[in-house]
């Protein structure tokens, strides 16, 4: 009796004088029935969501019964939602009131809904610091509750904190799955669909459009499911945006269905009254339309934006306006463009202050002075770079520089455009730009010395690491068996995922306490002087740029395709075709390649002319080697394929190696190698976990599908061949001996070369489970030698040659290169890295290595024995797709073997045979004499 009399006094409370019904009838009787369930307070709120009441009317109804009711910290909480919505100035009052009364209460809950709503409300006010304490107590709160859904949201909540100050996105990015895991299927809605907008948001910003984009579907599935009007006019908004990013990526102009989109997010904001989302589609409707009516676009979304006091959307707004007043109205366009700037700079939002000081770049080169331009171009790559710095995770750096690597490319295309007019300074400058995209994460990783000796320490941390590579060992295992029905296959892999996120977060751990492993610096970049002195009298360098000349649909400069020739005698540029045209060019041709009929010679003759025709054209005759520096889809080309209609290929009039970065060949060319106990160290047809039966012709498998690839018997025969060509004390390692526990605890700087003939794993989703597939050798070992324990191996300054599917080929990221094995080795020291762009068949390989063995053990470079096995091959009638994807990554002219390898005399095979039957001979009479 006593709690249904309390429950009546509040009922009548929430009651309020008038007529009974109306909109909020059914909020009523739910505070009636439940007076102590928080839902029943934010039924009021609720139905503004579902767009069936207006904003206005709930916020007067929660504002009638606090009156009523002044000490309920639930009916404070939801009238602090709704005034968010409009950003009032009473809002950051009335969360911390909320916050501070349900922290008397001791509702943990509560609070940290509180809390996060002023963290969100300082984040649109421009106070984006400020939101850091509110997260810190968000965390203690939920962990002292011991609630698995408050800590999901605690992480959640933590990662979209880190992903609005540009901080840690790989931690970031862990934080949000963690969350997701608790959060589905059955958690509350709103930790659901924020978690998957968490996920998105930081997905976009590391250049994983596809991601995002599944992202937003699925979080657009929830709030529909919910009926949540105003959620899904902002969804509607995200997903529009990731669309477009992903067509900017693609260099595709937006389709009318992308248009439709936008505008249907912006119709749906208005209904909704969502008028943060409202100016925020304005603006991007007007990035996508011309003339005035874009002008009117932008101009309707900074007035929404600015009566609300939305910092973040009157920045954007303000820089459309400054894009699209520069040519017309320079004056204005440059005071928009200083007061974006200023806002983000004065809030901390990086994000903000340096796409504002990009959008300041482009407007100087189009009105200058040319010197300011190139002043605010450094200063927007020293912004982005700062932003770089803060990210810990290696793949979350290499990720972040190719979202945001147009500004590179457009500052080195303005240096060189046209390049009639481009001066030996501007040759240089852009130059040192394009130096500092390319594969600037991997560079950062030698300097830091971040292979051995952190991944090596002891302590704490470092065996809570062990125990969870032991069960990522374990998982692998059990999906390389197979048998699993599909069910039992996504458990497995989630569990992977989640041991992964684990093991990622103890080897950054790792870093914090090894302060070389941690350091991140600026990597000393070489001089076109340099370069040139670097270079022999018959080589050449060609270090390609490739990208757009303008953004598809408008007449943005993106930078264009270019071709730096440099010699020991003087140094060029040239234009290449756009990428929006090479890209498709090169997919189809690399494509023939598996036809093994020679329909790719004439595509070949074609891009030859596109990417090499001129610039060779330009060289000394007497150049004979090349040092090719690709770039994006350029990764994919067999460029010893590549020849003039009518002509020889590249591989049959120069020695052609390619490295991912010029800094990195000048690195490898000035290392100075210790010199090897040992020729070679072999490991072939490895005995893999699980192992299908039969005979498997390529040498190549999925994890997920399990092993259904049979043995390599070639590769054995290719193991043996290796060995017995280089001779002295090298090493073979055939079968069950050929095991990844030997590798790890070996000490590889013995052998001059590591030969690797198997099975490899790619995964150009997930590059990180990318693997060499060997025998266990142990219970602890799955057999997996994967990147996280490729960069662990000691292989300072060694050529790793690996005879697998791929090995030189991975996920490419702008600027950064492929993401796969061959990165790893070098990663772990190597010097040089000789692998395949595609798929090898077993005796294909077998025969291009026997040559190549052959002219290695001769004293032959790298690149010289490579280009005589291709010769080799292209004359013995093979086709194509058997010798042109072999390619030299790294230093080409290391020679592993200087003078040769010494050969036996025509003797020694009879002396070894006379010495055998002596020494039989010998024990005979010795077993003799003992038996007397």
């Amino acid at each position: 009796m006593h709690g249904l009399g309390i429950g009546l006094l509040i009922a009548a409370a929430a009651s309020p004088r008038g007529p009974a019904g109306g909109p909020f009838a059914a909020c009523d009787a739910q505070v009636a029935a439940a007076p102590q369930d928080p839902e029943s307070y934010r039924c009021y709120y609720a139905k503004t969501l579902k767009g069936e009441v207006p904003l206005a009317a709930a916020a007067a109804r929660l504002e009638s019964l606090l009156a009523r009711q002044p000490d309920n910290a639930w009916i404070r909480l939801n009238l602090a939602h709704a005034e968010l919505r409009r950003l009032a100035d009473r809002t950051e009052g009335l969360y911390r009131e909320a916050a501070e009364a349900f922290a008397m209460q001791g509702r943990a809950d509560g609070e940290i809904q509180a809390r996060v709503g002023l963290v969100s409300f300082f984040y649109r006010r421009g106070r984006l610091g400020e939101g850091d304490a509110q997260i810190e107590r968000v965390n203690k709160v939920a962990e002292a509750s011991g609630d698995r859904l408050l800590l999901a949201r605690a992480r959640m909540e933590t990662a979209r904190q880190l992903w609005r100050k540009g901080e840690d996105l790989g931690r970031a990015f862990r934080l949000a799955k963690e969350a997701e895991s608790a959060a589905f299927p059955d958690g509350p809605y709103t930790l659901r669909f924020l978690t998957l907008h968490v996920l998105a948001s930081i997905s976009t910003d590391l250049g994983r459009h596809e991601d995002s984009i599944t992202y937003h579907r699925r979080e657009l599935d929830v709030i529909r499911a919910e009926g949540d009007h105003v959620a899904e006019a902002t969804t509607l908004g995200n997903l529009a945006q990731g669309v477009l990013d992903k067509h900017e990526r693609d260099g595709e102009a937006p389709t009318a269905e992308t248009v439709a989109l936008v505008r249907e997010a912006v119709e749906a904001a208005v209904r909704a009254g969502n008028r943060f989302m409202e100016a925020g589609m304005r603006r991007e409707l007007g990035d996508l339309l011309q003339g005035e009516e874009a002008l009117e676009e932008y101009r309707r979304g900074l007035a929404v934006a600015r009566n609300l006091g939305d910092v973040k959307s009157i920045g954007g707004c303000l820089r459309g306006l400054a894009r699209r007043l520069a040519a017309t109205d320079p004056e204005a366009a440059f005071r928009a463009i200083d007061e974006a700037f200023a806002l983000g700079h004065g809030n901390g939002d990086r994000w903000d202050a340096t796409r504002a000081s990009m959008v300041r770049a482009h407007m100087r080169w189009e009105t200058g002075p040319r010197e300011q331009a190139v002043a605010d171009s450094r200063a927007t790559l020293d912004a982005l770079e700062a932003i770089r710095d803060l990210q810990r995770d290696d793949e979350a750096r290499a990720g972040l520089m190719s979202r945001w690597n147009s500004a590179y490319y457009t500052f080195a295309g303005r240096l060189l455009d046209p390049p009639s007019a481009a001066s030996p300074d501007d040759l240089e400058l852009a130059f040192q730009v394009t130096e500092r995209l390319r594969a600037r994460v991997l560079l950062e990783i030698l300097d830091a010395a971040a292979a051995t000796p952190a991944l090596a320490s002891r302590g704490p941390v470092a065996s809570r690491r062990n125990a969870v590579l032991d069960r990522i060992a374990e998982v692998q295992r059990g999906l390389a068996k197979g048998g699993r029905d599909e069910a039992g296959r996504s458990t497995a892999l989630r569990t992977l995922e989640a041991l992964e996120r684990e093991e990622v977060a103890f080897r950054e751990e790792l870093a914090r306490e090894n302060p070389g492993f941690a350091a991140l610096r600026r990597p000393a970049l070489p001089s076109l002087e340099q370069v040139r002195r670097a270079l022999a009298e018959d080589e050449a360098l060609l270090a390609f740029q490739v990208r757009r000349r303008f953004t598809p649909g408008s007449d943005v400069f993106e930078g264009g395709s270019w071709v730096w020739v440099v010699t020991g005698t003087g140094v060029s540029v040239q234009p290449l075709p756009d990428d929006y045209r090479l890209t498709p060019a090169i997919e189809l041709f690399v494509g023939l390649f598996g036809r093994r009929d020679g329909s790719e010679a004439k595509p070949a003759s074609r891009l030859y002319e596109d990417l090499l025709g001129e610039a060779l054209a330009s060289l000394p005759p007497h150049v004979k080697r090349l040092v090719l520096v690709p770039d994006g889809v350029l990764y994919q080309v067999p460029f010893a394929i590549l020849g003039p209609a009518g002509g020889e290929p590249l591989a049959t009039r120069y020695t052609v190696s390619h490295a991912p970065s010029v800094s990195l060949w000048l690195r490898g060319r000035q290392q100075r190698v210790a010199a090897s106990d040992v020729p070679v160290l072999a490991l072939a047809d490895p005995e893999f976990v699980g192992a299908g039966k039969g005979v498997s012709a390529d040498r190549a498998w999925a994890l997920a599908e399990g092993l259904r690839m049979g043995r390599l018997p070639h590769a054995q025969s290719e193991g043996r061949l290796v060995v017995r060509t280089l001779g002295g004390a090298s090493r073979l390692l055939l079968g069950a001996e050929a095991t990844e526990s030997f590798v790890k605890s070996e000490s590889l700087t013995r052998y001059a070369i590591l030969h690797v003939a198997a099975h490899a794993l790619l995964d150009d989703q997930r590059p990180e489970r990318s693997a060499v597939l060997l025998a266990p050798g142990s219970a602890a070992e799955d057999g997996l030698l994967q990147i996280r324990e490729i960069v662990g191996l000691d292989l300072a300054g060694r050529v790793v040659v690996l005879s697998s599917c791929r090995s030189a080929s991975g996920a490419v990221l702008g600027g950064e290169g492929p993401m796969g094995l061959a990165r790893a080795f070098f990663q772990a020291g190597a010097r040089t890295v000789v692998g395949s762009l595609w798929t090898l068949r077993d005796d294909e390989a077998e025969a291009a290595f026997r040559s190549f063995y052959r002219h290695v053990g001769d004293g032959l470079s790298v690149e010289e024995a490579l280009a005589a096995a291709q010769r080799g091959r292209r004359r013995a009638g093979a086709p194509a797709a058997a010798w042109a994807g072999l390619v030299i990554l790294g230093d080409g002219r290391a020679i592993p073997f200087p003078g040769g390898r010494p050969r036996a005399s025509a003797l020694a095979p009879m002396a070894l045979a006379l010495g055998f039957l002596g020494a039989v001979g010998t024990l005979f009479w010795l077993r003799r004499r003992r038996r007397s």
